[in-house]
């Protein structure tokens, strides 16, 4: 069985580790919850990539009026707009991120 301070040590090493890969998107956007909606071209201003510490891979697409709109990366209809956007508007776009201080 285990002793009291081992369960402690256990618990606070979970705890920091929860602190840890938190902390990591803080200051970022994350996507929570994807719009399952169409997302016309032509409303869409520029679009970034959530930082790799998020708990969701998405895309966050930033529409003419500024609103932000949380998308999935991994569905076709949104891949298909991402390519149309970097095709009329240059593939080197300045809102695509890589994230470098990931």
């Amino acid at each position: 069985s285990e002793t009291p301070e081992m369960k402690t040590f256990c618990l606070l090493a979970a705890a920091v580790l929860l602190v840890a890969l938190c902390s990591s998107a803080l200051g970022h956007e994350c996507c929570m919850n994807f719009y399952q909606n169409r997302v016309p071209l032509r409303q869409i201003k520029s679009f970034t990539e959530t930082h790799p510490g998020c708990p969701k891979k998405g895309v966050v697409l930033t529409t003419l009026r500024g609103i932000k709109i949380c998308v999935n990366p991994d569905e076709q209809r949104i891949q298909d707009l991402m390519e149309k956007f970097k095709y009329y508007f240059g593939q080197n776009y300045q809102h695509l991120s890589a994230w470098p201080d990931a």
